[in-house]
């Protein structure tokens, strides 16, 4: 436990007589007190030369020596400076640390740079001294700490309104991400909003808030979030306060905000970290002065890296301030304030801990050079990890595959089907359907009529699938596309980009929660957004926004257009041997890539979609809508996306009924005049059910 020093400043200048600083610490078991005086007319050019040489990004430091030894001397002297010598050595026989806490309510003290104090004697910032901690605070009392339930939880927001200067808003994040990587830590990201802070400070209770983003000093302080049109919205102190000292589970904010606290001059509380301090909370980090990113980005990163290893927070922000020492003098421009005991100690992970909770976060990491630093970190901490172990040797052969399949495309281009064969069964061997190779290998299959593959291991493997061929071509089994049927072809490694690919299960999730503003934190499955939208917006806006994902010129995949060919080849081979049974294929996709598939082939089919009735922009309700026994066919020249609006109107409740809706497709015809959405349908509630089958010809 730290020995406190506790150095109190009542008024800016000393009494004509009597002193305005008391010194309070413990030597045994009795109380000491000491009194002194302090004049910041003594100082204040030096405390103007200090804001002065923060502003440039490397300040001198000759000169910022001088003027911190010049405000030490002038707090640290008399009766004071001996007190402090006496507890500073009392400290080190004990082998325990020091805490310097600087207490004072006036608004003009509040804004001295306290962390630039230079003991010039023992040449050391006292900020940066490695048993000692400087803290600030205030005359008050503070709420008792909470013990933690488990994982520290951490509320995230990011604004960088489009009107201001940017921040590498995303580096702070992947900084935050990384650091925390190990630790009992639960980072919640939220949108830069009133609403949604207000929203998840009820959901998750958190433990933390850390803000990054601007701040502006006015009468009671604020923090710029963004608007809807994403510009900045400015929430004062007096709306932003009582909101965060409401939530009695906070025991840390972080404001990595520019002047987050720097008091006004007309109460002492102006700044928001004092009007925090002052609703009890009890720790708030925040920014005295302009920062620099980079020096932001790099005191985070520290302070979130020595809390995962399990040091208090103190200490964490010590290691904040020697990161930025590295870089410049700015490292004294956090402050930080602290009014009460340790507000919370991570729990220390177990090596299989941490190892565990970097394969879960390797699970959503695509890029490969990012994937394999975290797999090493968890061989690290677990070698027997089965997971890890596993995906480093997948991506060892990936490695290895990459020029082969490169070698194979550039054969398949020259229509060299043996040398492309040979190279697609070596990637076979090294890295399974890497980036889809087997939707080639059948392509090149197919070209060699049927030849047996020249390798041993291709042969069993081929054997393995001989029954699901056969069964396909012989009409005994029904394909089930799902939602994700569209990545088929897309590179493993690369990332959904709107019009260049369709979205998967949970991109489409992502992007439509997007539209929600804050209000579905937590939900990541399509059919929870999807419900969540039909309620807070209508299902009319769901269909909008689904329009507005899978609209685009789409082509089909290697696996649509063999599909599309199977009929052909059924036919061939002579079934079906009864002319009234039918191929049928199922799929929930919300694309049309099975239709374009057909159009291409040449092929006819029947297309059933499965979904709700509705009222049309005619009026037609109920009794107009599809069966299945009428044929439906698209109006000439409808938008794609005004067709998908009017099958999604909101009807009345007690209207609503679902039911099969069939149309007939010609050979080329399945395109129409505008497209279709196969099997979007929504059931009452909201939740997409989008089955469809289609029935070649």
């Amino acid at each position: 436990m730290a020995l406190e020093f506790e150095l109190s400043i009542s008024t800016a200048e000393p009494p004509p007589t009597g002193s305005n600083v008391t010194v309070r610490y413990s030597k045994g078991i009795s109380a000491q007190m000491r009194m002194g005086t302090f004049s910041l007319a003594a100082v204040v050019e030096v405390v103007d030369g200090i804001g002065d040489a923060l502003l440039a990004h490397e300040p001198q430091r000759e000169f910022m020596e001088q003027a911190g030894a010049a405000l030490f001397d002038a707090l640290f002297a008399g009766q004071v400076l001996d007190a402090w010598r006496e507890c500073r050595t009392l400290a080190a026989s004990q082998g325990t640390d020091v805490r310097l806490r600087l207490y004072t309510d006036q608004p003009e003290l509040m804004a001295v740079p306290w962390e630039y104090l230079y003991d010039s004697q023992n040449g050391r910032w006292l900020a940066l001294d490695t048993d000692l901690s400087l803290v600030r605070g205030l005359p008050l009392s503070g709420r008792e700490p909470l013990a933690l339930d488990g994982m520290l939880r951490v509320l995230v927001m990011i604004a960088a309104p489009t009107d201001l200067d940017t921040l590498d808003s995303e580096q702070e994040w992947a900084n935050l991400d990384e650091a925390t990587a190990t630790a009992a830590v639960e980072l919640i990201r939220i949108e830069p909003n009133y609403t949604a802070l207000q929203s998840a400070l009820r959901q998750h209770q958190p433990h933390a808030f850390h803000f990054v983003g601007h701040g502006t000093v006015s009468e009671q302080g604020a923090l710029l979030f963004c608007a809807e049109d994403g510009s900045a919205d400015e929430i004062g102190g007096n709306r932003l306060v009582p909101l965060l000292a409401g939530s009695a589970s906070l025991q840390l904010i972080f404001l990595n905000a520019c002047e987050g606290s720097a008091p006004g001059s007309a109460s002492a509380f102006a700044g928001l970290a004092q009007q925090l301090i002052q609703q009890q909370i009890p720790a708030v980090l925040a920014m005295q002065a302009p920062i620099y990113d980079d020096h932001a980005l790099g005191f985070s990163r520290e302070f979130y890296a020595g809390l995962a290893d399990g040091v208090s927070v103190e200490k964490a922000v010590h290691e904040g301030r020697l990161a930025v020492h590295r870089l410049a003098y700015s490292w004294g421009i956090p402050t930080f304030y602290f009014q009460s005991g340790e507000p919370f100690v991570l729990p220390p992970l177990s090596p299989a801990e941490k190892a565990e909770r970097l394969w879960q976060k390797a699970q959503s990491v695509s890029e490969p050079a990012r994937r394999r630093t975290l797999l090493k970190q968890i061989a690290q901490h677990n070698p027997q990890h089965p997971g890890a172990v596993r995906a480093l040797a997948q991506l060892a052969g990936e490695e290895e595959a990459a020029p082969l399949y490169a070698a194979a495309e550039e054969y398949v281009r020259n229509e060299q089907w043996r040398d492309a064969h040979q190279r697609l069964a070596k990637i076979e061997q090294l890295a399974p359907n890497f980036r889809q190779t087997r939707s080639l290998l059948a392509q090149v299959l197919g070209r060699l009529a049927g030849a047996p593959p020249p390798t041993v291991d291709f042969d069993a493997q081929y054997e393995q699938y001989r029954p699901i061929l056969s069964a396909l071509q012989e009409g005994r089994l029904v394909p089930f596309l799902g939602w994700n049927v569209g990545r088929v072809g897309r590179p493993a490694g690369d990332a959904w980009v709107q019009g260049q690919y369709l979205p998967d299960m949970a991109e489409a999730a992502q992007e439509l929660t997007r539209h929600l503003a804050g209000a579905v934190d937590g939900i990541f499955s399509l059919p929870q957004v999807s419900q969540y939208t039909s309620l807070l917006d209508g299902e009319s806006a769901l269909y909008d926004r689904l329009v507005e994902l899978y609209s685009g010129d789409y082509q089909p995949t290697l696996l649509h257009k063999l599909l599309a060919e199977v009929p052909r080849r059924l036919a061939r081979k002579g079934y079906p041997a009864d002319a009234s049974r039918r191929f049928v294929i199922f799929s929930v996709a919300f694309d049309d890539l099975l239709e374009r598939a057909f159009a291409e082939a040449g092929q006819p089919c029947h297309l059933f979609v499965y979904r709700n009735r509705f009222e049309d922009d005619n009026g037609v309700g109920p009794t107009g809508a599809l069966s299945p026994h009428q044929t439906g066919r698209q109006q000439p020249g409808s938008p794609f996306s005004q067709q998908l609006r009017r099958a999604g109107r909101r009807q009345p409740a007690g209207d609503r009924q679902t039911e099969w809706a069939g149309r007939e497709r010609g050979a080329g015809q399945c395109d129409g005049h505008g497209r279709s959405i196969p099997g979007l349908s929504v059931r009452p509630g909201g939740l997409p059910q989008p089955p469809a089958h289609h029935s070649p010809g």
